[in-house]
């Protein structure tokens, strides 16, 4: 009775421990992925927020610092109004970034996320990271662009179309050189990533047509196919 108990403890053990030799071979996810992973599950649960929140708003201070600098008589409170116009504008600028911004945390999660793909190469993994840096570089580009034209433009009316005070009309128009200044070297200007990644696809110009009665100026909107 002894010895039939212990062959079938030593028939046992063998496959006892046969049963738990998958669970030691179980694939570990790598410290850094799920730190990440972990930060970012964290984030995206913690801070929710509309993405044309700067667009309203700024549209809204926009049309109150327009409203308010026409109804008003006083100098004072003109100035006020043109900060309240320069802060919509601003905040336009901003809402185009967050609209075109490819949030290079959720770039990177999806990347790590991706179940179709067992591991990036250098070559995917270079061309994942210029496709996230181009599009960046167009964000911030585009809403540099933005915000500089529009503050040109209200600058200018400001100062001839709308009744300003007459010591400050040649800030207003300083002001709006400046800015045209810098939405002309936006417009012209594009990071190597953009080209590489975007190339001459898609383009955003400036143009200007001298005819012997008249000028033509604007934009071009450039898409090849």
């Amino acid at each position: 009775m002894i010895k039939a108990a212990l062959l079938i403890t030593l028939i046992l053990l063998p496959l006892t421990g046969f049963a738990r030799r998958p669970s030691l071979s179980k694939k570990k996810v790598d410290k850094s992925i799920e730190f990440f992973m972990e930060e970012a599950r964290k984030e995206r649960s913690t801070f929710y927020f509309n993405e044309y929140e700067h667009m309203i708003s700024g549209l809204a201070a926009f049309a109150i610092g327009n409203i308010g600098y026409l109804a008003t008589d006083s100098a004072v409170l003109k100035l006020a109004y043109s900060g309240i116009q320069t802060i919509g504008i601003v905040n336009l600028g901003r809402g185009v970034y967050q609209r075109n911004s490819p949030s290079i945390k959720n770039s990177f999660s999806k990347m790590l996320t991706n179940k179709k793909l067992k591991g990036y190469t250098k070559p995917r993994l270079a061309r994942e990271l210029i496709k996230i840096l181009a599009q960046e570089e167009r964000a911030k580009r585009l809403s540099l662009f933005y915000s500089t034209s529009f503050l040109t433009l209200q600058y200018l009316m400001n100062a001839t179309i709308y009744d300003s005070p007459a010591r400050v009309k040649n800030i207003y128009i300083f002001l709006a050189g400046i800015n045209a200044i810098v939405a002309g070297y936006s417009s012209f200007y594009k990071s190597n990533y953009e080209k590489f990644y975007f190339g001459d696809s898609i383009d955003l110009n400036p143009f200007i047509v001298s005819l012997p009665d008249q000028t033509n100026f604007g934009l071009t909107l450039t898409i090849n196919f």
